[in-house]
């Protein structure tokens, strides 16, 4: 699955300049990988430039699933910085927890049922909306970091 939306991230007076774009997801199972593309420079001045960079680990099995008429909701989806996404951004150590992610989408008709049985298609719903809470919670994590350290 391929979505498109960046975020830039910038900082510590100009040396940070980190875009993260093209979410991809890779999914098998209950596990899922998100893949960017990471470009510019990291907090440490190092230059990236990074094509389907495998960024985080999300444990969809972990998840708490609940369903009231049309409103399909996942909480506390884990999301685990990787160590190749952690190289790429250059900011945080592989194995940082982010923070989780919930997911709220409405399902109609038909799909009703089949969402009450949790199919392939419905995890590979909650991974794309999760590309965009995940890329959320990065930027809760940064700007977290960024006030406990000024």
């Amino acid at each position: 699955m391929e979505f498109s939306g960046a975020v830039r991230f910038t900082g510590h007076g100009g040396v940070l300049d980190t875009t993260v774009e093209n979410p991809r997801l890779v999914l098998e199972g209950d596990r899922g990988v998100l893949r960017l593309d990471v470009h510019g420079t990291t907090q440490a001045g190092d230059a990236v430039d990074e094509k389907s960079v495998a960024f985080a680990e999300l444990d969809l099995a972990a998840a708490e699933r609940s369903q009231d008429g049309d409103v399909l909701t996942v909480t506390e989806i884990p999301a685990v910085l990787t160590a190749d996404g952690s190289a790429a951004f250059g900011t945080y150590e592989p194995n940082e927890v982010l923070d989780p992610i919930t997911l709220t989408a409405t399902v109609d008709g038909d799909c009703r049922a089949f969402a009450q049985s949790w199919p392939l298609w419905a995890t590979m719903l909650i991974v794309a909306l999760a590309v965009l809470g995940l890329i959320g919670a990065i930027v809760v994590v940064v700007l977290r970091r960024r006030s406990l350290s000024a």
